[in-house]
């Protein structure tokens, strides 16, 4: 228990003065007898013992009066468990070699785009019951081509998150279609330099080489350096030539080649620069693992904050405090009546 007022606990000491000063009145009207020998061997009735302990229960009323002023406090420790979490951008290349179906992961056929998303999705949810995957991260997403787009905006929202991500498509329009590494890191970069967590990250994934846009990668490393955002870069497809996709264009198809164009070499720069690490995904187990081990670089920090929470009590005392007060003044009116 502590008081909020412990500056009025010294009216404590006006307690006693009070009872002395009670007392003296009541002996200045009192009626003295010459012989009350005899009477001292007499049994104390009920009446009488009530009488002598209403002194106590006044003063026992003044104490608790005292305590109530003080403002007497209950508090009860607790302790609150956050957890602070990590901001990071997933950039995405979605340039038409991202058709190639080099990636699988299952036996199923599937393009690098249809992996990346199903991995990213492990990455965000978790890959089993007993993961938790990035509860309590800030996830945002760029995709880029030729052209860098935000697909979405730093949110706290996961299934939204992976809504949108279900939506991302390659691009088919050839005068969209490039690479422009460094564009799309500059965005992500904007999307995470004002980012209220402990930690900022990008994640670039890509299968080509930089051959679009107006900012080098490089540059844009440095630019994200300069915000403390990590950037982990991986470089996804497999090491040979794979086989060719068509693709519709209007009402037509174009066929497109996808030969290992993977600057692996711009990639572990970046990541270098930033403090991250490189990756190069093969296949699509591979790229399960990698977002596995990106998943434990990053990891959220739980804090534990330590609180008191108090309850006002003084309606307690400042009630038993009336009720011996209440209950001396019946008695001294009633059955305790006196008469001088």
């Amino acid at each position: 228990m502590t008081f909020d007022d412990p500056m009025a606990l010294i009216l404590l000491l006006a307690v006693p003065l009070l009872l002395l000063l009670k007392r003296g009145q009541r002996r200045l009207g009192a009626i003295g007898y010459p012989m009350t020998g005899p009477l001292a061997d007499m049994p104390r009735s009920m009446r009488m013992r009530l009488a002598s302990a209403m002194p106590w229960a006044r003063g026992a009323a003044l104490v608790l009066a005292v305590f109530a002023v003080a403002d007497p406090r209950w508090g009860l420790e607790l302790s609150r468990a956050y957890q602070e979490g990590v901001a990071i951008v997933v950039v995405v290349d979605t340039s038409s070699s991202m058709l190639a179906e080099d990636l699988q992961i299952t036996a199923e056929r599937s393009t690098r785009l249809d992996v990346v998303k199903a991995t990213l999705r492990d990455f965000v949810g978790g890959r089993g019951p007993d993961s938790e995957g990035r509860e309590g991260d800030a996830l945002g997403l760029v995709t880029f081509a030729r052209y860098a787009d935000t697909v979405s905006p730093l949110t706290l929202d996961h299934d939204a998150f992976l809504d949108t991500l279900g939506e991302v498509e390659i691009i088919v329009v050839p005068q969209e279609d490039g690479t422009a590494i460094g564009d799309a890191m500059v965005m992500a970069t904007d999307l995470l330099r004002d980012a209220e967590a402990e930690s900022k990250v990008m994640v670039v994934l890509t299968d080509g080489n930089n051959n679009a846009g107006s900012v080098h990668p490089m540059d844009a490393a440095w630019v994200a350096k300069t915000f403390d955002i990590t950037v982990h870069t991986i470089g996804a497809g497999g090491r040979d030539a794979v086989r060719t996709t068509a693709v519709a264009v209007g009402s037509g198809t174009r066929t497109m080649a996808t030969p290992g164009l993977l600057d692996q070499t711009l990639l572990k720069e970046i990541a270098d620069t930033t403090g991250g690490r490189f990756f190069r995904a093969t296949d699509g187990m591979a790229l399960a693992d990698i977002y596995s081990e990106i998943d434990q670089l990053e990891t959220s920090t739980m804090v534990v904050e330590q609180y008191q929470r108090s309850v006002q009590i003084f309606p307690a005392f400042l009630g038993l405090a009336l009720l011996l007060l209440l209950l001396e003044a019946t008695l001294g009116n009633t059955v305790l009546r006196t008469t001088p």
